[in-house]
């Protein structure tokens, strides 16, 4: 998500490039290209050392039964009152996007 945020907000990428060069995992003269994929490879190293699944296959939803429910996961996805927090306004095609990502 950190990724698909700051690639539609250039406000969003530069608060997260901020917090990425404050945490110690890029130089605060690095471009903030650099300092946010800093901080997305620092997360992925997090997860991997607490051995958390990285994709939905990995914790156990079934892929071939998942991908026909697709545009249903994408409207339960709009309802949640969570998403109306997230920095982008992701739309129906976006969140299949993202969920084809970590399937």
């Amino acid at each position: 998500m950190i990724g698909f945020n700051c690639s539609r907000n250039q406000e969003v990428a530069k608060k997260y490039a901020h917090l990425s060069a404050k945490l110690g995992f890029a130089s605060h003269k690095a471009s903030d290209g650099d300092k946010i994929g800093a901080l997305l490879e620092a997360i992925v190293k997090l997860q991997r050392t607490l051995e958390c699944p990285m994709t939905l296959t990995e914790f156990g939803v079934d892929k071939a039964t998942s991908e026909p429910k697709l545009n249903l996961m994408a409207d339960r996805a709009l309802e949640d009152m969570c998403y109306r927090f997230n920095p982008y306004p992701a739309n129906h095609d976006d969140l299949i996007g993202l969920y084809k990502k970590i399937l």
